[in-house]
This record gives C-alpha cells, structure tokens and sequence, in this order.
C-alpha cells in the first residue's frame, strides 16, 4: 500500500439488485446511497526474487499479481456495520465483493472501497487484504 484515506460520500454506481440465485451474496447497490469511501493507492512490490503468495504451480516465476481489498470502519473502539457494495455485481469483480486489481512488478493503481453506512462517526478503518496472489481469487 502506498497510501489510503477516507471520506462521507455516496454510491455512484448503478442500482443493483442481487438476483434470487444469488442468496444476497454479493450485496445490492442504490444509486446514491451514503457510504464511507475508501480511496487505496497500491503498488505491486512482488518480484521473482520475492515472489507472491498462491502461485499457479511451484515453478511459477509470474509476477502479474491478483489483489482483493476490503475494509473495515470503525467509531473509536466500535467496529461500525458498513456493506461493502464496491462491486454489486459479481462478474465485476470476479468472485468477491471487494475492490479488485491485477497488477505486474512495479505497477501501482488507485482503487475505491465503497462501505454503504449512514453511520456518520467513523474515526478509522482497517483494510482487509481479501486475497494476494497469482491465481484469480477463489
């Protein structure tokens, strides 16, 4: 991670509805719906001298590394209830809700979390590494 910081906004993707199939599993999305944004700066440092973590085979020597983030809010101690809806939709994000990047040696990108809350005391939060690796996340 190469920085990360939070702000009060609003959903400003499409509104999804999870399909009955689904179970809810990967969360509805309403347009405009008050959340707590996460923006993360991340830089992939893995190289074939330091190789990632869930390589394809134990011969692998890739270096184009798959990583999921998610987090979590907090209100001073409290851990605060806040829905990850960066990706409503599954096939946007592969198999997981969270933010999704794939990125080779060297290269860095931004990615937005996007917690739904009307929680308005967020004091912190804490990024959750959903998965880090050379395969796709499971």
């Amino acid at each position: 991670m190469i920085s990360a910081n939070a702000s009060y906004g609003s959903y400003p993707g499409p509104t999804v509805t999870s399909p009955p199939f689904v179970n809810n599993t990967f969360g509805n999305a309403q347009n405009g719906e008050p959340c707590v944004i996460i923006n993360v700066a991340i830089r992939n440092d893995y190289s074939t001298q330091n190789p990632a973590p869930n390589p394809w085979s134990s011969t692998d020597n890739s270096t184009l590394v798959t990583i999921a983030l998610s987090a979590e809010i907090f209100g001073g101690n409290t851990q605060i209830n806040g829905t990850d809806i960066t990706n409503a939709l599954p096939v946007a994000s592969v198999s997981t809700n969270h933010a999704f990047a794939r990125l080779d040696y060297g290269e860095s990108t931004a990615l937005s979390i996007f917690l739904a809350t009307n929680n308005t005391d967020v004091t912190c939060f804490k990024l959750q590494a959903g998965y880090v690796g050379l395969w796709l996340p499971p």
